[in-house]
């Protein structure tokens, strides 16, 4: 019934929302073509909403993606969210540096981006931030494996870096 009623929606913060469904979040993504803030945190949502919102949320700025990403997911919004200046991957720990590496190349408005907590990175992830255009000033990686030498490279590199999280 919102995806019906409310075809103006821009925010939708649907975090910890354990019962709300691909279904919906689909519908939602299909009927309400002005989202610009999407917090999909702590939910059951998978590859089938990203999907759906790849491709019906092309003004998409802000994103948080639930712990059942994949990389087929990530890479579907990467290649079709342009727009995208702040991304929050925290704890999806299905992805991989293929997803890492597709969102270094396509979103070259991203201001902001926490993987924190995904194990399966490597520098080849940060790696690719650093050598990608992009307007990154907020960095997020604790509890992944980047060692510390890429991301001291990190932090001197992108002069306007505000905040990088390591805890090694």
């Amino acid at each position: 019934k919102l995806a019906e009623n409310c075809l103006h929606i821009t925010e939708l913060d649907a975090q910890g929302c354990l019962f709300i469904t691909d279904k919906s979040i689909c519908k939602i993504a299909e009927s309400c073509l002005n989202l610009k803030a999407l917090q999909l945190g702590n939910t059951l949502i998978t590859d089938i909403s990203l999907s759906a919102v790849a491709k019906y949320s092309k003004h998409l700025q802000d994103l948080k993606i639930s712990s059942y990403a994949t990389d087929k997911g990530v890479i579907a919004i990467a290649n079709a969210c342009k727009e995208i200046t702040t991304l929050d991957l925290e704890e999806c720990d299905l992805l991989t540096d293929e997803s890492i590496i597709e969102i270094a190349q396509r979103l070259t408005n991203l201001e902001s981006i926490d993987f924190s907590g995904i194990t399966q990175l490597t520098d080849v992830s940060i790696e690719a931030l650093l050598t990608n255009p992009n307007k990154l000033c907020y960095f997020n990686s604790c509890g992944s494996v980047a060692t510390d030498v890429v991301v001291v490279r990190l932090s001197k590199t992108v002069e306007s870096l505000e905040f990088v999280c390591d805890d090694h």
